[in-house]
């Protein structure tokens, strides 16, 4: 290290990793944790999440075998809380400046916290920093190039606009500031799958400037059985219904244009596949269309295309679906939000 480099204030990066059955992979993410580059403090919180296999006990052997600068620590779970509450625990158990979440079937490229951090001292107090993915088949979406965002945004208007409709929001591979998260209680929501999608709702308001990190940082691992690659449309539908739920009765919504037309987006997407005919499609129709109504009515303004598709939506009835999708593939085609 360089005297310039020693007169840098690197921030303290705590990096939690819940773990869960996964003793095929944790040797490999603590691993990558361990092979770090970065030239500031570190931790590592392991939260064990009280699986049934060999994961923490290879987690104990690591860390006793390691003699390094990070400091690592586990914290244990009485009973299985699921991915948000071991999330929660680390973000407890943690005191460095920033958070960084790795998910224990995944690994970081060595310069991946180094890479980061740069862009957090080169923008003091950023709210946060968003790495790339190495890149992965099926999973581009993910990748920054294709968006082409400048490496520091503090406009407000359009952190709300980007945030939910192209920046990657998974809670992994990105520095989120502690104080973000502790100052607004930004906790993930426990008992909803893909919590990720909750927490861009309820943390966007609080986001006041990001950077962008456009070197690949992050090797997800696509493992059959994993909750993102979980193609089941009836399973994805009837998530996104719990959190359009959760965020429209809780008390924390907030009145921001691009999150309801997010969601209001998402629903018209559930909506266009739904078919009447048996129980749960009947119930899931009218959940979706009392929803869709709902997130409607919170729109400030309503472009006409919604105008149109909401006077579908209010003929409760098979002529009134099929009239919904034929408008909606004319309306929005194939787009995607993430």
């Amino acid at each position: 290290m360089n005297k310039l480099e020693q007169d840098i204030a690197w921030p303290k990066i705590s990096i939690v990793v819940p773990v869960y059955n996964v003793e095929k992979y944790i040797e490999k993410c603590l691993a990558s944790v361990i092979a770090q580059t970065y030239k500031g403090q570190m931790e590592c919180i392991i939260v064990d999440d009280c699986g049934s296999d060999r994961s923490v006990i290879i987690c104990q052997q690591i860390i006793s075998a390691y003699q390094g600068p990070i400091a690592f620590q586990c914290v244990h779970h009485e009973e299985n809380r699921g991915l948000s509450a071991a999330r929660n625990s680390g973000i407890k158990a943690s005191s460095g400046d920033y958070l960084f979440f790795l998910d224990s079937d995944d690994y970081i490229t060595e310069d991946c916290i180094q890479r980061l951090a740069e862009l957090a001292v080169k923008y003091p107090g950023v709210d946060v920093v968003q790495g790339n993915i190495v890149p992965c088949e099926g999973y581009e979406w993910l990748d920054l190039h294709r968006y082409g965002f400048a490496e520091y945004v503090n406009d407000k208007k359009w952190i709300d606009k980007h945030v939910m409709r192209d920046v990657p929001m998974t809670a992994w591979n990105k520095l989120v500031h502690r104080d973000l998260i502790l100052n607004n209680n930004l906790y993930f929501a426990e008992g909803l799958v893909h919590e990720d999608e909750h927490w861009r709702l309820i943390a966007h308001p609080f986001i006041k400037d990001m950077a962008f990190c456009y070197s690949p940082t992050y090797v997800y691992n696509v493992r059959e059985g994993s909750i993102m690659s979980d193609t089941t449309n009836f399973k994805r539908r009837m998530m996104q219904l719990r959190i359009a739920e959760n965020v429209f009765s809780s008390n924390r919504f907030y009145d921001c244009y691009y999150a309801v037309y997010y969601l209001f987006y998402k629903l018209l997407a559930i909506y266009d596949k739904v078919d009447l005919g048996n129980a749960v499609a009947d119930t899931t129709f009218m959940q979706t269309r009392k929803l869709t109504m709902t997130a409607a009515a919170r729109l400030s303004t309503t472009p006409f295309r919604i105008r149109i598709l909401l006077w579908v939506v209010r003929t409760p009835n098979k002529l009134g679906i099929t009239l919904f999708k034929v408008l909606f593939r004319l309306l929005y085609g194939r787009r995607r939000i993430n």
